[in-house]
């Protein structure tokens, strides 16, 4: 065996140190929050997420990079390993963050007030982009209500107003349902509604969305109040962000079962094209790009 000089060793030792502490390359493009479990992230939400960007990934080769953070230590205590995301001189290219369906609360905790500065630092960063979806979203209001618990300081401080879930009418968590959601453009799409947050209910007064929200689609179920925001571009004073209620990047058939007559797996591999195409492209127009959008699964 070929015995390496040990100022060598120190480099490769540093090297491989370096790379345990940040999953985060120079030549990443996206984010993802996975850590479930204990992290907060959902099964079926990070599932569904991995699967999202996969699709989308592969349709655009070494232009659009994912990495997904499974230990949350990586963003909360990123002050001493250089997981810092708003570090533009090490990720030139990262421009969104992730946080997925979940538990927000554990979310919270698990990320704690490390990884909240890390993500508040990088959302008003010039290149930084942030997307909430379901849990993700209340992780990013000043406040929320779960039922009948209030929340009143959620660690993403006045992004956005009070909301609340579940939205009972569609759902009772931990029940799911797919639901429609008549989108902006014309088109009414079928979602997976999973405990996701609302305005204008019960305790999250009023339906106003703050300035610099745009309406992208709204929960169209018959028994739901007219004007439900389901899907959000908000370009606020500290985040430029894209806020999804429902689950437009769920898998058909993945973690689902429904009872009949509805669709084997909640939606149809055709609905879940229609969602995937959709997500694909309010996030294109959130960051500026031009990422292909596959026109098949």
């Amino acid at each position: 065996m070929v015995q390496l000089p040990l100022l060598l060793l120190a480099v490769f030792s540093a090297a491989r140190l370096t790379d345990a502490h940040c999953s985060i390359q120079a030549d990443t493009d996206v984010v993802v929050y996975s850590a479930t479990g204990a992290g907060g992230v959902g099964e079926y939400s990070d599932k569904w997420t991995r699967s999202f960007f996969g699709w989308w990934s592969a349709a655009n080769p070494g232009g659009l990079n994912v990495d997904f953070i499974t230990d949350r230590t990586e963003i909360s205590e990123y002050y001493s390993n250089g997981c810092q995301l708003s570090d533009a001189a090490s990720y030139p290219r990262l421009k969104l963050w992730v946080q997925p369906g979940g538990n927000a609360d554990k979310q919270s905790t698990s990320l704690g007030p490390g990884g909240r500065d890390n993500i508040l630092d990088f959302a008003a960063s010039a290149n930084g982009h942030y997307m909430g979806t379901c849990a993700g979203w209340y992780y990013a209001a000043g406040s929320y209500w779960w039922f009948n618990d209030f929340f009143p300081e959620a660690w993403m401080p006045h992004w956005w107003p009070t909301v609340e879930g579940p939205i009972s009418a569609i759902a009772v968590y931990p029940a799911y349902s797919p639901t429609p959601v008549h989108a902006d453009n014309g088109t009414q799409y079928t979602m997976i509604y999973y405990g996701g947050p609302a305005t204008g209910l019960t305790n999250a007064t009023g339906s106003q969305v703050p300035n610099g929200a745009s309406v992208l689609a709204q929960y169209a179920a018959t028994n739901v109040p007219q004007g439900i925001p389901a899907v959000v571009n908000y370009q606020g004073r500290y985040v430029k962000a894209l806020f999804n209620s429902p689950h437009p990047e769920a898998e058909a058939g993945v973690g689902l079962q429904c009872d009949p007559p509805l669709p084997a797996g909640c939606i149809t591999a055709a609905q879940q094209l229609q969602n995937w195409r959709f997500l694909a492209s309010n996030i294109n127009n959130l960051l500026g790009t031009s990422w292909t959008i596959p026109s098949s699964l």
